[in-house]
């Protein structure tokens, strides 16, 4: 099995790069609102495949914070189908999710562990 703490460590080092590329820690740490040396620590033990016990405080907050996110990029992309239909044109060829099921998961987000 592996070490949770080197397992929190390289998710939130995979989560800070996607969203942020190459240059993530600081821009992670203000979303966070953590401590940058601290995610600069992270990032550290990532690399070294070493654990960092602060890592898996971050993990709850980390998956939120992308629920969030997630949320308004489908409110985003309604709204912009809204508009296209209000110009005429059809709605973007995408994944469509049910606006009622996006609206209930902004008043009720699910909690991360499921």
């Amino acid at each position: 099995m592996e070490d949770p703490d080197e397992l929190a460590a390289a998710h939130v080092q995979n989560v800070g790069k996607e969203l942020h590329g190459e240059h993530w820690v600081g821009p992670l740490a203000a979303d966070l609102n953590v401590n940058e040396r601290t995610v600069r620590r992270i990032a550290a033990a990532a690399r070294s495949r070493t654990g960092y016990p602060a890592a898996r405080n971050l993990i709850e907050p980390l998956q939120r914070m992308l629920i969030e996110r997630a949320i308004r990029s489908i409110m985003v992309a309604d709204n912009m189908d809204r508009q296209r239909a209000a110009m005429g044109l059809p709605p973007a060829q995408c994944v469509k999710i049910p606006m009622e099921k996006v609206h209930e998961l902004v008043r009720h987000p699910p909690h991360p562990d499921g």
